[in-house]
């Protein structure tokens, strides 16, 4: 971890770092378990490229690091589980998607992302599709089903 000390242009102090793994002459330093790698290595080392850690003042916070990818895991688990809870309106959807772009693109967002991603008005197309299957608009039948739909959304 010694910097090698020159002296540059204008008789200024220049540091020069050699990478620990390579042995290769570097500008830009990370520090990882106390040795000094440049950025080709740190991915050889630790297998991520750099873009991956959490650097500070030249040294990689592994801590930090790990802190941020289970944050971000347990974001991703809820949002999973949003989307998980779509899977019955997408299989009710699949029917009408063969001819029907709109119903198409509802069945392909919900399979993406969680249903608060699409407007109110869009919901309330789902929901007339799906309480129509049973009887005419405003029938008890039609009614209990649109009722039903947005039961099963909560």
């Amino acid at each position: 971890m010694e910097a090698i000390r020159l002296f540059g242009i204008n008789d200024e102090l220049v540091e020069k770092y050699n990478c620990s793994l390579c042995g290769t002459e570097i500008k830009y330093t990370y520090e990882f378990k106390n040795k000094i790698y440049g950025c080709e290595c740190i991915k050889k080392v630790t297998g991520h490229d750099v873009s991956y850690w959490i650097v500070e003042n030249g040294k990689i916070n592994v801590e930090a690091t790990e802190k941020r990818e289970r944050d971000r895991k347990g974001e991703m688990d809820e949002f999973e589980a949003k989307v998980l809870k779509n899977a019955w309106i997408v299989e009710f959807l699949e029917p009408f998607t063969q001819n029907n772009d709109f119903a198409y693109n509802l069945m392909d967002t919900l399979k993406q992302r969680p249903i608060e991603y699409l407007s109110e008005r869009q919901i309330s197309i789902i929901a007339e599709m799906y309480a129509k299957s049973s009887g005419k608009k405003g029938s008890k039948a039609y009614n209990e089903k649109y009722n039903q739909f947005y039961e099963m959304l909560k």
